[in-house]
């Protein structure tokens, strides 16, 4: 829990435990804001074939994923998803549906994002929303600098996770050869500890 958000991780069996145990999170913490990052994992185990039909109706459901060359190869559960895709939001929401299935053991996103050719700057800064957005983190927490296909992050982000997973996303744009990775986290204070606790006596054995 940060600033007042709270970010959970994890796996929840179907969509209603993942909107209960969000809903529960946030009366117990009182935090602002939960941002639910639950997996959905259901306990049910399927064969190969049944989850990629099940994949293929996910992805007609969401035309921005629907109209994009993405395919599917699933292995003992597990999914791994290749092609290209229009944004990187569009790439974000093609790994979300894989998780909504049910079945799936795990999903490995090598999805490619090709956009239309446009200039460093105009890039960059469709980067930054997209970024924000894909890992619901504040407008303008993460600047991009695009200079001969390497793009600079910086910025503060809420953890390390989110730290590498912007990194990640930047990565995963055809048009981008290199990230430097500048994001900042910060630091957590630690508990205060008393001097009685810090410095208690051990007691002799008998």
């Amino acid at each position: 829990m940060l600033s007042g958000v709270t970010h959970m991780e994890g796996t929840a069996p179907s969509f209603k435990h993942k909107r209960a145990a969000a809903d529960l999170i946030g009366l117990l913490t009182g935090a602002d804001h939960v941002v639910n990052r639950l997996r959905v994992a259901p306990r049910q185990v399927l064969s190969d074939r049944v989850i990629a039909q099940r994949l293929h109706a996910a992805f007609d459901e969401m035309p921005a994923v629907k109209s994009s060359a993405i395919r599917a190869e699933v292995r003992n559960g597990v999914v791994e998803l290749h092609g290209t895709i229009v944004s990187l939001s569009a790439r974000s929401a093609a790994e979300s549906a894989a998780w909504s299935v049910g079945g799936v053991a795990g999903v490995v996103n090598r999805v490619q994002v090709a956009g239309a050719a446009v200039s460093p700057h105009d890039l960059a800064r469709q980067m930054e929303a997209d970024l924000c957005a894909c890992l619901s983190l504040s407008t303008g927490s993460v600047q991009v600098d695009i200079q001969q296909s390497t793009v600079r992050l910086s910025g503060t982000v809420p953890s390390p996770y989110h730290r590498l997973a912007v990194e990640d996303l930047a990565r995963a744009h055809d048009m981008v050869h290199d990230v430097v990775n500048l994001l900042t986290v910060p630091e957590v204070a630690e508990p205060a500890v008393s001097p009685q606790t810090r410095e208690k006596p051990q007691r002799k054995a008998s």
